[in-house]
């Protein structure tokens, strides 16, 4: 738990907030699981700003997509569905019962959120409980 000193240096930035900050500097961007459930572009867009006002990049979200056949909402005429499995920049469909076709994806997903060529991965890892979430922190060279 944070006292409530190490509290105050955290900042919640909110999408309001979001473009008035151009002129900040943060040490540590912090995203979990929502890069995921955006529009491709806007993921795009929030790594460049990561990259440019950024020192690290804590991320943890799933290695892609899934479709679980006994799953009764998952069918081609369901809107909400076709929208998950089109969102974010990891699309392709994952078997999150196979622990090794989730390893297989971690270099995609490594690539995928790295903020720039010039940021280094600290430490990766499957992120616990969920079988097919991944995590990884990054840090800029510079």
């Amino acid at each position: 738990m944070l006292n409530p000193e190490r509290f105050e240096k955290l900042r919640f930035i909110t999408a309001e907030d979001f473009e008035s900050l151009h002129d900040s500097r943060f040490s540590l961007a912090i995203n979990i699981d929502s890069f995921s459930e955006m529009p491709e572009e806007t993921v795009h867009t929030y790594l460049s700003f990561i990259r440019e006002r950024c020192d690290s990049l804590y991320l943890k979200g799933p290695v892609g997509k899934y479709a679980d056949p006994d799953f009764h909402i998952h069918s081609e005429e369901n809107e909400s569905v076709q929208l998950a499995l089109t969102s974010g920049v990891l699309r392709d469909i994952v078997d999150i019962y196979d622990n090794e076709a989730v390893a297989c994806r971690k270099k995609k997903f490594i690539d995928a959120y790295r903020p720039g060529r010039d940021w280094n991965v600290v430490e990766e890892s499957w992120a616990r409980p969920w079988s097919f979430y991944w995590q990884a922190l990054y840090r800029n060279k510079e």
